[in-house]
């Protein structure tokens, strides 16, 4: 798939994500962005993956609630770097769908990717059920702590594609074709 064989500038990354170059700049020289050299040099550009876009993005909404930059970007990556069948798996999905890609949402079809953050852990959740109240419902989060926050990866998604001026539904569609098809 096109999108996530791109590379991005780090003034793109922060349009994408609704942020400043240079605090990309500082989370990618401080090791926070996975992938990412230290110290480009003066005179070099960064090339971000998607997988690193959505990273930053994510990150990016988790700092408004959280002064950890360690912790936002910990939550962050494993929804952009992890999904099923992939590098690893934390996702709960129903098996009769199509595996979620790293860096991207389960298809708009099916609902909501959300991202479930604890003290000490995350946990990538499907809702199905279209109600931002609802995601302990099924196997989703089996067992959840006592206080967590969700984030809504479907719509920071959606605002990235708007930001960058992309159709979400066809990087989705393209990524599931068997979901696409219905």
């Amino acid at each position: 798939m096109d999108i996530l064989n791109r590379t991005f500038t780090t003034y793109s990354v922060a349009l994408a994500a609704n942020c400043k170059p240079k605090n990309i700049s500082d989370w990618c020289n401080v090791g926070n962005v996975i992938g990412q050299r230290k110290n480009v040099g003066t005179g070099n550009r960064r090339a971000l993956s998607w997988f690193n876009l959505m990273e930053v993005a994510i990150a990016t909404e988790v700092l408004k609630i959280t002064p950890s930059v360690q912790f936002a970007f910990e939550a962050a990556q494993s929804f952009a770097h992890l999904g099923e069948g992939q590098t690893g798996s934390f996702d709960d999905a129903a098996n009769d769908h199509e595996p979620r890609i790293p860096g991207l949402p389960w298809h708009h079809s099916r609902g909501h990717t959300l991202l479930a953050i604890w003290h000490d852990g995350s946990r990538v959740v499907l809702n199905q059920q279209f109600d931002p109240v609802t995601v302990t419902g099924g196997d989703n989060l089996a067992d959840p702590p006592p206080a967590f926050v969700v984030v809504n990866v479907t719509r920071i998604f959606q605002a990235v594609c708007d930001r960058l001026a992309l159709l979400p539904s066809e990087i989705l569609d393209e990524a599931y074709p068997e979901t696409a098809k219905g």
